[in-house]
């Protein structure tokens, strides 16, 4: 039992700082990458800058990890005490997922909004990130459901075998960068003409 706790702790102190590392690289290039979409770049650079850039992911990644670990709380929650207010108030099952569906596309749609706002080197207004948001939030959600669908009725591991876990990380990964960049773009778009409204 000690050899086991030995190498399980071994591997969290080495594999935690890894985590955050790629982790925070994702987030810098994702900086970077929104930064062109809007035609601007971040004016700190050198050393310094760098070392800003990465803290900054850093910061964003514990936020984002925070913010998911509270939502699963709160779901669980809102699910334990939906299960146990049925008894009572009989709702039908499809309006209690949906409400939950619901909840969780504003939700994220807020934590998206606030994302988009903090990548980009302009200041933007939550007004203007939060359409984007509510879109990739939507978009995640449905996505998510659609593909779990397919998978569930399709015969794909007959076509891929082993490598079927591959594709679909790759087409995750794809659809999720997409729904990312064009999210990127709205609001690109909202924000400029909300600068140009007198």
């Amino acid at each position: 039992a000690t050899a086991s706790t030995g190498s399980g702790l071994r591997a969290t102190l080495i594999g935690a700082p890894l985590l955050m590392l790629g982790a925070s690289a994702m987030f810098a290039h994702l900086h970077e990458a929104t930064n062109v979409i809007w035609g601007t770049f971040d004016p700190r650079q050198g050393f310094k800058g760098a070392a800003l850039q990465r803290l900054f992911a850093v910061a964003l990644v514990l936020l984002m990890g925070l913010v998911l670990v509270g939502w699963l709380v709160l779901d669980s929650t809102l699910g334990y005490a939906a299960v146990h207010a049925s008894s009572v108030l009989q709702p039908p099952f499809p309006m209690v997922r949906w409400l939950s569906f619901g909840m969780g596309i504003v939700f994220w749609g807020l934590v998206f909004a606030m994302f988009l706002r903090a990548l980009p080197a302009p200041a933007i207004s939550l007004r203007s990130a939060f359409p984007g948001g509510l879109l990739m939030s939507l978009g995640f959600g449905l996505g998510r459901n659609a593909m779990a669908l397919y998978f569930s009725y399709s015969n794909f591991s007959a076509a891929y075998g082993a490598a079927g876990a591959v594709v679909v990380l790759l087409l995750w990964t794809y659809f999720t960068g997409m729904l990312f960049f064009y999210c990127v773009e709205l609001t690109r778009l909202l924000a400029t003409a909300a600068a140009h409204t007198p």
